[in-house]
């Protein structure tokens, strides 16, 4: 079964997200490794996340 690695994407969040940020927390809460149905239904969370801290 295929996996998704997302340690690319804590660095990019650790290197461009401000500390406090809670997108920033919560992909780096997230396990390293997860299903690809997995990655997807969080990215929407993440997305939507990022639009409201950036929008205020």
């Amino acid at each position: 079964m295929r996996k998704i690695d997302i340690t690319q994407l804590k660095n990019w969040a650790v290197k461009h997200l401000k500390h406090g940020s809670q997108l920033r927390d919560v992909i780096l809460l997230e396990d390293d490794i997860m299903l690809p149905e997995e990655y997807l239904a969080k990215m929407k969370t993440w997305l939507n996340l990022y639009n409201i801290e950036n929008n205020n």
